[in-house]
């Protein structure tokens, strides 16, 4: 059915996976007008040596890219393809990284291209470190926005630290002079025995002093020249959930 559909522009796949991911990417190549693809949550195992002869029929953009569940194969498709497809979002779960070395390298050759991008931190963050596959953001100098979302456990000094300092080098690697909004969210871990103890986690959650800290991730120069930044977290009880939305318009409240 899908070969008779030649006049598609646009393929998106959210949850999907596929038991012959070369035939997805055949078809694919036969389209002629296809401008955007996209792909989300989707599984795609298949071999670089099996797309090699592949080569679709116009160029085409990629609208959104999760590059979780990509082989190495369909990376390094992408990276032969002349011209390279660009990436509008991009989506990447760090700890990725540390099992797919081409992530790495495809989000370093993709980055001048990307506007939005949208990064899941490592839950095992000192494994993340120990691991040959930290991602360099140094080349994403046209992002317009940046979501980040990450999970530390409460009580775990060291691991906030770490936390701190991952954001902070994300920050001061993206090199984008036209980043104007900025969205962190963190989830929070209570340690039950901790709890159960009588040390109350809003105690716990007042030693991070993330308010303080956030000018320092950021870089002084890029908190005066953003429009918006969202900060919440999330975890604890009702009670003493803390939710911080700045929002400045540079244009209307200049600093």
């Amino acid at each position: 059915m899908l070969h008779n559909l030649e006049g598609v522009k646009e393929l998106e796949f959210h949850q999907t996976s596929f038991e012959t991911s070369v035939q997805f990417f055949r078809y694919v190549c036969t389209l002629p007008a296809l401008e955007a693809l996209s792909i989300s949550r989707s599984s795609i195992e298949v071999e670089a040596s099996d797309m090699a002869e592949l080569r679709p029929k116009v160029p085409f953009s990629i609208r959104y890219l999760d590059a979780g569940k990509l082989s190495r194969g369909v990376l390094d498709w992408f990276l032969a393809q002349d011209p390279v497809p660009p990436v509008h979002t991009f989506r990447i779960n760090l700890i990725d990284a540390t099992s797919n070395a081409t992530l790495p390298e495809f989000a370093t050759a993709m980055g001048p291209s990307i506007a939005n991008l949208r990064v899941t931190l490592p839950s095992d963050l000192q494994a993340y470190y120990r691991g040959p596959g930290a991602v360099d953001f140094s080349s994403f100098s046209n992002v317009s926005s940046v979501y980040i979302e990450g999970y530390l456990r409460l009580g775990e000094q060291a691991e906030s630290r770490l936390f701190r300092d991952l954001l902070r080098t994300t920050f001061t690697q993206i090199s984008s002079p036209i980043l104007k909004k900025v969205s962190v969210l963190v989830s929070l871990g209570i340690d039950e025995e901790l709890l159960f103890f009588g040390f109350p986690d809003n105690l716990l959650l007042d030693g991070f002093s993330w308010g303080g800290a956030l000018p320092d991730i950021l870089g002084k120069e890029r908190e005066q020249s953003l429009d918006e930044f969202h900060l919440v977290i999330r975890g604890l009880p009702s009670y003493q959930r803390r939710f911080v939305d700045l929002k400045r318009d540079v244009r209307n409240n200049p600093p």
